[in-house]
């Protein structure tokens, strides 16, 4: 799916206890598995953590527009979600992302728990010359990009690659304010998406 207008690209980083785990990410794959299925504008959503103990966790979500993202935010399974949530989070940040670039293969992602997924998510500095599309390499599965909104100096790249391929790494490309390699915990997409910010989607 090509995407002409800009979509809704946020990331969230929720902190849980650890013996909270299993029930948030049971609730999570569950929410995820049945939104892609029955939501055609839900178009990627991904669940992972940076820690030994799953205490810190990643969400990322793509949707294709505002209309979308309410028909999953009033789903039953989001609703439902969102109650067992709020029992198990005790933080939560979310950043609101002004999308850039959005590439993802042929292949439709259902996957949890994989360890052959390199999964990484880099915040960098933002200027005027700044070109998104070139942080992008051929071995890169998926690539999710946008400015911050509140932020507008820092931006986020989301990078996924088999495990047997070198991660994506931007260090030549854009100066990298911060790193996070995640594991995967649940992973979903439509598949063949892309979307490059022009000036008309400003």
């Amino acid at each position: 799916m090509k995407l002409i207008n800009a979509p809704i690209m946020r990331i969230f980083h929720l902190n849980i206890n650890a013996p909270n785990r299993m029930a948030f990410v049971n609730e999570g794959k569950h929410n995820m598995m049945t939104s892609i299925k029955n939501e055609p504008g839900t178009l990627f959503m991904l669940a992972g953590h940076d820690d030994k103990l799953g205490e810190s966790n990643y969400v990322i979500e793509c949707y294709q527009d505002e209309e979308h993202y309410q028909i999953h935010a009033n789903s039953p399974q989001f609703k439902h979600y969102g109650q067992v949530a709020k029992k198990i989070i005790t933080g939560t940040e979310m950043i609101n992302l002004k999308p850039e670039l959005v590439k993802t293969s042929t292949t439709i992602f259902r996957v949890f728990e994989d360890q052959d997924i390199n999964a990484t998510l880099t915040k960098i500095k933002v200027r005027k010359e700044t070109n998104f599309d070139k942080l992008t390499n051929s071995n890169t599965e998926i690539i999710l990009a946008g400015q911050d909104k509140k932020n507008t100096g820092e931006g986020w790249v989301l990078g996924l690659s088999p495990s047997s391929i070198a991660e994506l790494n931007l260090a030549d490309k854009a100066e990298i304010l911060d790193q996070i390699k995640l594991k995967v915990d649940i992973l979903v997409d439509q598949g063949s998406l892309s979307y490059e910010r022009s000036n008309n989607n400003d």
